[in-house]
């Protein structure tokens, strides 16, 4: 006297199962996106720094170049 029914739910664990995979796939896409952008600052610091580091040893040079020019003149000078 106690009917029983019976339902189907593999379409529904299919379309569950479909949509883990489709979550999962984008957190990955997602962390790879992140890492290559941090990649990418991080190339873009490192450019920076150096270009800031020659720019300063440029001025350096430039300065030591415009002091020995000062110096050898003040020689000559001192020499007439």
């Amino acid at each position: 006297e106690n009917p029983e029914r019976e339902i189907d739910v593999s379409a529904l664990a299919a379309y569950l199962t479909l949509r883990e995979y489709e979550i999962e796939v984008q957190r990955i896409e997602n962390r790879e996106q992140d890492i290559l952008e941090k990649e990418w600052f991080g190339r873009q610091l490192r450019l920076l720094r150096e270009r800031k580091a020659r720019r300063e040893a440029s001025k350096g040079a430039a300065s030591d170049t415009a002091l020995e020019n000062q110096i050898r003149d003040a020689l000559q000078n001192s020499g007439r």
